[in-house]
């Protein structure tokens, strides 16, 4: 019975992104994009569903793989993943390219302000990360910190091959901001918010997005974040800023992993307390030089 259970949980989490997207397919066209920038993004829902379908089906065929012992969870994650976001993003920029003849910019992959995007994106995830490190500070929880780290993947990375790290690592920093922000903000905002609007896109597509993830103790924080970077998105009309925050936390949980590690095989004499208040210290520093150089940026642009 147990089983069963487990097998049903675990399949209905897999169709759940689908299932939510069809769902979107009820409503009707009724909301205006509300900007000169999204009206470009002609694609339709059917569109989006379609690399959903994808997505649905290279993630049933992995967890068949590993069920049946042909290949391991670590390459799971690894190769996995880096075959998924190469499938993802052939998907999504052929579509744009050729049924509409689009450029990427179009997806809000341009650097038109590129500047100010990126010190954006830098001062969110210097904000994030310090109420992160501060939080189990303040509630004198150290151990929500191995929340972030999921303690499962740090087991997985630390008996891997260094050349398989190294792909982990392109996966996680580089592939995964670009392609995810890509999917989960460029591609579907703009269908979504045609339908249900943008707070209602901002919740579900965000929703979606932590779904996807195999990390549930962090499901919560993931859909917090993806409000934000529609937000980001919205206000900006560019990934950039979402895709440094992006890149930014999952730099900030690689840095906890190897922590973690080295914690473990006792190479490393920092308890997690002071972990945390380095953390804290950096991003509280980094915070209010961010917040300088943007305030000089602004006067130095209005007063020109």
């Amino acid at each position: 019975m147990v089983d069963h259970t487990h097998w049903a949980i675990s399949h209905l989490r897999l169709l759940s992104p689908l299932l939510l997207t069809l769902a979107v397919g009820i409503a009707k066209d009724k909301y205006d994009l509300g900007s000169t920038f999204f009206p470009i993004q002609r694609w339709k829902l059917s569109d989006v569903i379609l690399v959903q379908i994808l997505i649905f089906l290279i993630q049933y065929t992995n967890t068949k793989l590993i069920s049946n012992g042909i290949i391991t969870l670590a390459e799971a994650y690894i190769y996995g993943a880096l075959f998924l976001y190469l499938v993802i993003a052939a998907s999504v920029y052929g579509i744009i390219r050729i049924k509409y003849r689009l450029t990427i910019s179009a997806l809000g992959i341009h650097f038109r302000g590129s500047v100010g995007n990126i010190l954006l994106g830098l001062k969110t995830w210097s904000i994030f990360e310090l109420f992160f490190f501060l939080l189990p500070l303040i509630i004198g929880k150290h151990e929500l910190i191995y929340n972030r780290a999921q303690k499962s993947i740090v087991l997985i990375v630390s008996d891997i091959p260094g050349h398989q790290v190294a792909l982990y690592i392109l996966g996680a920093v580089v592939l995964a901001p670009i392609v995810e922000e890509s999917l989960f903000r460029g591609f579907i905002y703009s269908p979504f918010r045609r339908r249900i609007g943008h707070k209602s896109t901002a919740v579900l597509s965000s929703l979606i997005w932590s779904l996807g993830h195999y990390d549930v103790g962090f499901s919560g924080g993931l859909v917090v974040l993806g409000i934000i970077f529609i937000y980001l998105y919205a206000k900006t009309g560019s990934l950039l800023p979402s895709i440094v925050v992006h890149a930014g936390i999952s730099f900030t949980g690689l840095l906890i992993f190897l922590y973690l590690i080295a914690y473990q095989r006792n190479s490393i004499f920092i308890e997690t307390k002071g972990f945390i208040m380095w953390g804290a210290f950096f991003f509280l520093a980094a915070s209010i030089v961010l917040f300088i150089i943007s305030r000089q940026k602004h006067q130095k642009r209005t007063s020109g």
